[in-house]
């Protein structure tokens, strides 16, 4: 299936905008081809600290169309090895560096792509876009920049989904590719939502050669350890007579890795990140109803902004009562059950029996925005109704659980300025669950929790530090902010 008419693929002019946005880890593994003297290099971006990523808006090879966002590296932060823990929802960059010393111009054509759709499962994408390959200024010597501007003329590329759709590729064909000279091409590939589902290193990226007068080799790139972005939703019913509260939370950064554990340095074997609890004391339901409240939430643990669309309906058992369309909300990069909407229905207390809720997400990339994501998220809650019918349900306190999970991994918290913790002492250095107890409660307001997260020296492990906040009003009406878990990695 081809999804893009062909026209060339190294452009004269470029734009550079720069805005960066800074990302984690991936585990990249390739094998430098070589077959003669015309040769093919793949490589792709590391995540770590550092890595320079962000966009640079580009031309797109048909001239009639706008200029796009292409996602680099710094240069030296490229590599044929070890990636770590990109995201569902990320561009991931990928480069190509051809050197053709054969002595004469060569034809060649190849294909750079990666898995589509899984054989066993058919709803289970990995990639499902690749952008046109650009000149990469970069990393090209600038001698060498109007040469390989001019072959942009001499070469056609397709974007092509295979007929039984197991693979997503870019075929790139080139003519008269000079001999001694040196081009980097740059592009990026999308994670699918869902890819993280691929197990080990079963989704991988690839280079491989179709047509050449020289075999110039394949090349694969395993992509393990994708992480994946959350949906979710929590729901309380109020009976007439009684004040509904609610409570949510949110975490600064999404994910934390800790990239270097044998730096010798104790200040790299530590990062911080914040858990904001957030409570709101409503409006006491009116008699004769119920108030039914959602709360939708979306971590974002791409390294980009995201938006979101999301479609919440209200049931009792299988009859439909209402639905709302929240606004397109904007997941901001590497953050943690953001709230994309609050829904509020009120319904009559004869509807209030099996009450269920079904919020589906679909998801928008700002940059290319007529490229669709394959799929959509769901999330599910039901709830009873609660209250006595009188208001009794001014004040309420809260508690919060928090734990952590993973070998050599260790955690300590700060106290918020309110509130008791139960049993530990703040700042220390634990594995063992954390609880802390709030003041009285008699308006709406947040707490916010510096953690720190520790691992220990000359260490590789993956885990999570997980979070649920339970709020109960004195007349005895509960709910909760439903578990966060902020994934944790750390890498020798």
């Amino acid at each position: 299936m081809k999804l893009v008419d062909e026209y060339s693929w190294f452009e004269k002019f470029r734009k550079r905008v720069g805005n960066v946005v800074f990302g984690t880890l991936l585990l990249f593994t390739a094998t430098v081809v070589e077959a003669g003297v015309l040769k093919l290099d793949l490589e792709g971006c590391k995540s770590t600290a550092g890595n320079g990523y962000h966009f640079e808006i580009v031309p797109d090879i048909h001239p009639e169309h706008e200029d796009f966002k292409m996602y680099f590296c710094e240069p030296d932060f490229y590599t044929d090895g070890n990636l770590k823990y990109w995201s569902e929802l990320d561009m991931v960059p990928h480069r190509i560096t051809f050197t053709n010393t054969t002595g004469s111009a060569q034809d060649f054509t190849f294909q750079v792509g990666g898995d589509y759709k899984d054989a066993n499962d058919p709803d289970l994408v990995g990639w499902d876009y690749i952008t046109e390959l650009t000149l990469d200024y970069h990393s090209t010597p600038e001698a060498n920049w109007e040469a390989c501007e001019n072959i942009g003329s001499l070469s056609v590329q397709e974007l092509i989904i295979s007929p039984d759709e197991s693979e997503i590729y870019r075929q790139v064909t080139v003519e008269g590719y000079p001999n001694d000279l040196l081009c980097v091409a740059v592009y990026n590939m999308r994670l699918a939502i869902g890819s993280s589902f691929y197990s080990g290193s079963s989704l991988q990226s690839r280079l491989i050669s179709v047509a050449s007068s020289v075999n110039v080799g394949d090349q694969t790139i395993p992509v393990p350890d994708v992480e994946s972005t959350t949906f979710s939703k929590t729901m309380s019913a109020t009976q007439g007579g009684s004040r509904t509260w609610t409570v949510s939370k949110t975490s600064s950064p999404a994910s934390i890795s800790i990239d270097n554990t044998c730096s010798g340095n104790e200040l790299d074997l530590q990062k911080d990140v914040n858990i904001t609890v957030s409570w709101t004391k409503g409006e006491v339901t009116p008699a004769g109803n119920v108030d039914v409240t959602t709360i939708i939430q979306a971590s974002n643990t791409a390294h980009r902004d995201i938006n979101i669309s999301v479609v919440d309906t209200l049931y009792s058992g299988t009859t439909e009562l209402a639905t709302h369309t929240c606004p397109i909300f904007t997941l901001q990069a590497n953050v943690g059950n953001q709230i994309v909407c609050t829904n509020s229905f009120t319904i009559l207390e004869s509807q209030g029996i099996n009450l269920n809720d079904e919020a589906v997400a679909t998801y928008i990339d700002p940059d290319y925005a007529d490229i669709n994501y394959t799929g959509v998220k769901v999330a599910t809650a039901t709830a009873f109704v609660q209250g006595t019918g009188e208001n009794l349900d001014e004040n309420a306190t809260m508690k919060d659980n928090e734990w952590i999970s993973g070998t050599n991994l260790s955690y300590s918290v700060v106290s918020p300025g309110s509130g008791t913790f139960d049993g530990y002492s703040e700042g220390t250095k634990t594995t063992d669950d954390v609880n802390w107890t709030s003041d009285l409660l008699t308006d709406s307001g947040s707490v916010t929790f510096t953690k720190t997260i520790y691992a220990e020296p000359a260490t590789s492990s993956t885990g999570s530090l997980s979070d649920i906040a339970s709020l109960k009003t004195f007349g005895g009406t509960g709910t909760n902010s439903g578990i966060l878990s902020v994934s944790l990695s750390s890498s020798a």
